[in-house]
């Protein structure tokens, strides 16, 4: 956890049960520049660039603690693995973060996008490191599975032949059939049954005219990628009022001042939007369905993660 996975939290989480500790992101020229240190006063190992404490670790986290790096270089991270030796448990390189301070340089999510760059990384490493080396990638539960797909069998390489886990993702179709792959199933299932819950809390309110309004958008690309792929928000609706014999969902469309568009949907009585501006009017109408399905206590129906955090 960026400025909190420092000494202090990673020992009160081993103090708490935690099996292994990770430290923040620490970014690989830091950690080349600073100079190991023991610490006779605290019977730390501490890693300083001048004033700064790049990296401390404490006794107690000895065999425990995984140093997660930033890199998007195999010689740099290479060269960790030569300084740190086995005063740390394990490395695991940051290939998930989408935040800018790791990604501006072509680090953490960035790297899903550079395959070779991932083999050079882990082969450098593997070849240095004396202790176990792991890579920390998203699962793309937003996006096409297909990436994810992709990243880990490149990773594999010529293992995936004959590895069991390796053609099991080549088999698989989506990103639930990786994570089986990997017996990570159970990981899954609790992130997905999470969504739900905080899918689940979308408030509406009533405006003037007796819509509900339920403040609900997505990405336009979350919907390309739905193509061919999975049900969209209009499919569920429409699967939903044929099986209830509920009337069929209508759209009204309107072109706002700012040259966005909202959609209304109805079903029945009872009409539904997002306030949110689309667009183009098949995305209007694709929000309001989804709006629908929330308003309706039956978003559970669509798979997937659709909104906006």
């Amino acid at each position: 956890m960026v400025r909190a996975g420092r000494t202090p939290l990673r020992l009160l989480c081993l103090k708490y049960g935690a099996d292994l500790c990770y430290t923040e992101e620490i970014v690989d020229k830091k950690l080349i520049e600073s100079t190991r240190v023991i610490n006779e006063a605290l019977g730390t190992i501490d890693y300083r660039n001048g004033d700064d404490i790049i990296l401390r670790l404490a006794p107690e986290e000895k065999g425990r603690c995984i140093l997660q790096i930033g890199t998007n270089s195999g010689e740099k991270a290479a060269k960790i693995a030569e300084i740190v030796g086995d005063d740390v448990a394990g490395i695991d390189v940051n290939m998930g973060c989408p935040k800018p301070f790791s990604i501006h340089c072509g680090m953490g999510a960035a790297l899903l996008t550079q395959t070779e760059k991932i083999i050079d990384i882990l082969k450098s490493l593997k070849t240095a490191a004396k202790v176990p080396v792991t890579c920390k990638i998203p699962c793309q539960y937003d996006e096409s599975y297909t990436m994810t797909k992709y990243v880990v069998q490149r990773i594999l390489g010529s293992d995936q032949e004959h590895d069991p886990r390796g053609k099991a993702t080549v088999a698989a179709g989506s990103v639930l059939q990786i994570c089986k792959a990997f017996g990570k199933e159970e990981v899954f299932n609790k992130w997905n049954e999470d969504r739900k819950k905080k899918q689940s809390k979308k408030r509406a309110r009533v405006d003037d005219d007796g819509v509900y309004n339920i403040e609900v958008s997505f990405p336009l690309k979350r919907l390309k990628n739905s193509v061919g792929f999975s049900p969209t928000p209009k499919m569920v609706l429409h699967d939903y009022c044929v099986e209830t014999k509920t009337p069929k969902a209508t759209y009204e469309v309107i072109k706002r001042d700012d040259k966005r568009f909202v959609a209304t949907a109805t079903i029945g009585e009872k009409k539904f939007r997002s306030g949110i501006g689309q667009p183009n009017v098949r995305m209007a109408e694709q929000v309001a369905a989804l709006a629908a399905l929330h308003g309706m206590n039956i978003r559970n129906r669509l798979d997937g993660n659709w909104e906006e955090d």
